[in-house]
């Protein structure tokens, strides 16, 4: 028999970094991050605060395992476990003006108008507690389980000068917002007024609220399957004219031809109501036998039906709806498995809104799908 025993991992905030720097450069550091937090002390109106502040960021930056306040103040030299608590849970400051100010200095530092990409994702972590907010058995990327922990999407702004994130927002699980957890929102400081909101509409509302402060250059949105199999969110991108690029299900089923009317929401080739994705010019191979599920290769739509039920397909996704303006013989077929992709289970949802720009060919709006 053969004993093997299983190391606990840290989460990724508790291990080493893996920038190679030596003790100089650490002691240079110091003062840079100085520097860094003047540009954000106007924003809190006392000195405790702009000390909290900085002992905080201080404190997210050394190599603890759990950097929950207790742990973080007393790393620090003259730490106080009991102010920097005041700080993060009772004290009064705007994150909305930090969070502003902070996409100003990137804006200024990676901002590109060419080249600048708003990086949609979720990220958990690890959490236990009744005191922690949304905490709840749900899938943890983290850990690559269902464990107890704390969900959310962030968005990160990328350009050829580099990357940083730029926003979040926290998951709050549907039963969090039902009568039986009132007594618990209200311990956690919940607004009343929060409603339950799923992971692709908290992406939309960081896209609309990035794109609303005007401040971060960028007309390309991209994402994961998470974001590209929700119709929702990606007629959401296209409505404010962003080029997305997005992973859907290998199920995914799609039109092999563009159609002529306008449906779908993205011009002649966009998606009908029961979110199909038209492949247009890049079709991707396909299985033009009995295909994969129930609706098989020769699903035939109705024309005109534009709320007909989609067929379950492989994995549970249904075929697209039809059209407007698409022939009533044209076939929905699903989308082989990509061969380049060691998993084999994703594709990818493109939209082209490069028409008259820069010269590139296409059609306005039209989304198109092909194979990794």
């Amino acid at each position: 028999m053969i004993a093997t025993t299983m190391q606990r991992i840290a989460p990724p905030s508790g291990r080493p970094p893996e920038i190679n720097l030596a003790p100089r450069d650490v002691a240079a550091l110091a003062d840079e991050l100085s520097a860094y937090h003047a540009l954000f002390a106007p924003l809190f109106a006392r000195a405790e605060q702009r000390r909290g502040a900085l002992c905080y960021l201080q404190g997210q930056l050394l190599d603890l395992e759990r950097k929950t306040i207790e742990p973080l103040a007393l790393a620090l030299p003259g730490g106080d476990v009991q102010a920097l608590q005041q700080f993060i849970g009772q004290s009064t400051w705007d994150a909305e003006a930090v969070l502003l100010r902070h996409q100003e200095i990137v804006a200024q530092t990676r901002g590109d108008v060419d080249t600048g990409v708003l990086i949609v994702d979720g990220c958990d972590f690890p959490k236990q507690g009744p005191e922690s907010v949304g905490v709840a058995r749900q899938w943890c990327g983290a850990l690559g389980k269902i464990a107890n922990c704390q969900a959310s999407v962030v968005a990160c702004y990328a350009s050829c000068h580099g990357y940083t994130l730029v926003d979040r927002r926290l998951y709050l699980p549907e039963k969090w917002v039902t009568p039986a957890y009132a007594a618990r929102r209200a311990r956690c400081g919940v607004p009343p007024e929060l409603t339950f909101r799923t992971k692709p509409q908290l992406a939309g509302d960081i896209v609309a609220a990035v794109r609303g402060r005007g401040v971060l250059p960028f007309r390309y949105v991209t994402g994961d399957e998470g974001c590209g199999a929700n119709t929702a969110l990606l007629d959401q991108l296209a409505a404010a004219d962003l080029v997305y690029l997005a992973e859907v299900p290998h199920t995914t089923r799609v039109w092999r031809e563009q159609g002529d009317g306008d449906g779908g929401g993205h011009g002649g080739g966009g998606r009908g109501v029961g979110g199909g994705v038209a492949c247009g010019g890049l079709v991707a191979p396909v299985d033009q036998g009995g295909g994969q599920g129930a609706a098989g290769g020769g699903h035939r739509p109705r024309a005109g039906a534009r709320h007909a039920r989609r067929p379950a397909g492989a994995g549970g996704v249904g075929g697209p709806a039809p059209q407007p303006g698409r022939r009533a013989d044209a076939q929905s077929v699903p989308l082989q498995r990509g061969g380049g992709h060691p998993a084999g289970d994703a594709g990818l949802a493109v939209r082209h809104a490069l028409a008259g720009r820069d010269g590139h060919p296409g059609s306005q709006g039209r989304g198109r799908l092909g194979p990794l």
